[in-house]
């Protein structure tokens, strides 16, 4: 004698085998993502950020650059590029907080088109939104081709990436790693 399948048992372990597939390919994804990017997604549930601690101001007087800060990032797949303003990437840390701060830029003359020229023990100083000022020394200077954003990763803390295009039609990126070497709080005048 034959026994009969209920069907809402065989629905229901379908729906659980595919609940466990999803979470299974789901989890890979996110692993392969920390491979790629070097960096970490902030959890899904985080405190609300403080404005005052993103990065606002990047200034590197060996190249007498001063450029204002925005908010970058990948959308659909893509970076997100702006003519006028050095690009913050908010899923990397903040200045001060132990990090790696990421920043990127076209290669023009007024944005990061001169990184090139830089050397190891050269300063760069970034301030944020409460005026607080973050001096850097530059310990690294490396090219990358695109897809190598691994190499944007850093395993020293309180670290500021900088990146742009490079080489012949931008076929290669311009990586320069700094360290942070001092943190001066903004006072107001009195």
């Amino acid at each position: 004698m034959s026994r009969k399948r209920r069907p809402e048992k065989s629905l229901l372990s379908h729906l659980l085998l595919g609940a466990g597939i999803y979470l299974l390919v789901l989890g890979s994804l996110w692993r392969y993502q920390e491979k790629v990017f070097g960096f970490f997604q902030p959890p899904l549930f985080q405190p609300p950020v403080n404005p005052l601690t993103l990065p606002r101001k990047i200034s590197i007087p060996v190249l007498a650059l001063e450029a204002e800060i925005k908010l970058g990032g990948l959308s659909h797949g893509r970076w997100l590029t702006d003519d006028k303003a050095v690009l913050y990437l908010p899923e990397t840390g903040r200045p001060g907080e132990g990090g790696n701060t990421i920043l990127y830029a076209h290669n023009q003359p007024r944005l990061f088109g001169n990184l090139k020229k830089l050397k190891t023990k050269d300063q760069i100083v970034l301030e944020d939104e409460s005026g607080q000022k973050f001096t850097y020394e530059v310990f690294s200077l490396l090219t990358a081709k695109p897809e190598e954003v691994i190499k944007l990763k850093s395993a020293v803390t309180n670290t500021l990436t900088l990146f742009t295009c490079d080489g012949w039609f931008d076929s290669q990126r311009l990586i320069v790693k700094a360290k942070l070497i001092s943190s001066l709080p903004f006072l107001p005048d009195k």
